[in-house]
């Protein structure tokens, strides 16, 4: 019987289970596996059609016979529906394995080394306008820094080519006082690189001349003419080329990402077209990371990522305010900053990144609507909550917690990892913000209860069940760029 290493996958356990009776590989019956959307269906379910090709047997037959074959204390039951074979796991197990790993792995739970030896090179848009955070930047920024953390804790070597990351955490400069951006990655001359562009383009016979403009034609792409010069002078758009030349012959990455808004698809399209006529095979690891437009609450118009807004005046506003209403963030510099921080966050990352934002000042600072201030404090709460009961000293029961609620926030816990990897794969933070939400309206339903209870016993568990949280809370909050002690 296996009780549970620090870091148990149960869909491997039982894959592995299965493999003893059936003749398939073990990750081949793990992607059949399949987490049931009731809860009565159990923790994990096969579906035996594909079986059922392989064993020239009906679906239901198979499930009813490793039904009887299956044996392990791990298991509470095992059940036949039809041709699913549902798994429920020993419940008291499971919640002590899921959340003594969360605990005893801390700021660590959640990593993967998937990437080590892996480079991603991240590069944005960014408008610099005089000393100024304006809305596009702040949409970009956001974005571009939680992916920069999402991949380096995949395990990837991740080369932040805009310095997203030093931007973003000094956000409570760039709101409360000035800043000026400048872009100092580059310090090199791209003559090299724009004249290799335009020897192979001559090579190849794709730069011709129309109207005294040497372009690229890409009709037969459903895309307009790449301009590449004219006779006084060259166009910019060619430099971003030999910029991203250079990019790859220096670091050799795993992939690029570009961010900016949507509207630029179509420049950025005929960029990796021109690099893929030019038979340089690792444009097919360049991607563009769209992003939507963002409009005011009292607006009636969405701005484009490239116009400008002094977004430093609205928020600093903003910033006087909650200040105003809270005394206390006037001394705790740290919680104002990750308030701000959160404020922008869950402002363009509650929904998908492609999708327009609105964004209300009535709204961000709020705690009565699901934004960034709502999980600061959530957890603030919960932290406290923690200190009040830290000399507690009884024996934890973790199967007090088999309850519907107790359960399902355990099972979120558990599955922390597979909302990163989905994240990182879709390059969606939304993902994360969606499931720091989830989680944390889940914990604050339960921890309401704490206080009702008077035997010491039912509080334990429930207690460690509020710190694993607040762990999974902390660490999905740092990928997107918020950091509270």
């Amino acid at each position: 019987m296996y009780m549970g290493e620090d870091n148990m996958d149960y869909k491997i356990y039982i894959a592995k289970k299965i493999n003893e009776y059936i003749n398939l590989s073990i990750e081949e019956i793990e992607s059949m596996l399949e987490v049931p959307v009731k809860y009565e269906n159990g923790d994990y379910s096969l579906p035996c059609f594909h079986l059922s090709k392989i064993l020239k047997k009906p679906p239901n037959l198979i499930a009813k016979e490793l039904k009887k074959q299956i044996k392990d204390d791990i298991f509470e039951k095992i059940e036949n529906l039809g041709p699913y074979l549902n798994f429920f796991l020993n419940k008291g197990i499971y919640i002590r394995n899921t959340l003594e790993r969360v605990i005893q792995q801390g700021e660590a739970f959640g990593y993967s080394c998937m990437g080590e030896g892996k480079i991603i090179c991240i590069e944005h848009l960014f408008c610099k306008k005089s000393g100024c955070f304006d809305i596009s930047n702040s949409f970009t920024i956001v974005v571009g820094n939680s992916l920069c953390n999402l991949f380096r804790n995949r395990g990837f070597k991740v080369i932040d080519i805009n310095n997203i990351s030093k931007i973003w955490s000094e956000v409570d400069k760039l709101i409360l006082t000035q800043f000026d951006y400048e872009n100092t990655f580059f310090n090199y001359e791209v003559d090299l690189y724009y004249n290799e562009l335009i020897s192979k383009l001559r090579k190849k016979n794709l730069l011709i001349k129309f109207n005294e403009t040497y372009v690229v034609n890409l009709e037969n792409y459903n895309m307009p003419p790449y301009i590449v010069s004219n006779e006084y002078k060259i166009d910019k758009k060619v430099l971003k080329i030999a910029d991203l030349l250079h990019i790859n012959s220096k670091y050799n990455f795993y992939k690029y990402l570009y961010i900016s808004s949507n509207s630029e698809k179509v420049n950025v399209n005929q960029k990796f077209k021109v690099l893929e006529l030019l038979d340089y095979e690792w444009v097919k690891q360049c991607e563009h990371v769209k992003l939507g437009l963002v409009k005011f609450a009292k607006s009636d118009t969405f701005i484009k990522n490239e116009k400008y807004l002094n977004f430093n005046e609205l928020l600093s506003n903003s910033c006087n305010e909650i200040m105003e209403n809270h005394i206390e963030l006037k001394k705790d510099k740290g919680l104002l900053k990750a308030i701000l921080q959160s404020a922008l966050v869950f402002t363009y990352l509650s929904d998908y990144r492609i999708g327009n934002k609105i964004i209300d000042f009535n709204k961000i600072f709020s705690t009565e609507y699901k934004t960034g201030a709502y999980i600061i404090y959530s957890y603030i709460k919960l932290k406290s909550m923690l200190l009040k009961f830290e000399n507690l000293n009884c024996n934890c029961n973790y199967s007090k917690l088999n309850f519907k609620e107790g359960l399902e926030l355990v099972k979120l816990l558990d599955v922390y990892e597979y909302f990163i990897q989905t994240a990182t794969d879709e390059l969606e933070p939304a993902i994360i913000s969606r499931y720091i939400i989830k989680i944390t309206d889940s914990v604050n339903e339960i921890s309401n209860s704490i206080f009702d209870l008077e035997n010491e016993k039912l509080i334990k568990p429930k207690l460690q069940l509020i710190k694993a949280t607040n762990i999974v809370i902390k660490n999905a909050l740092r990928l997107l760029g918020i950091y509270i002690d």
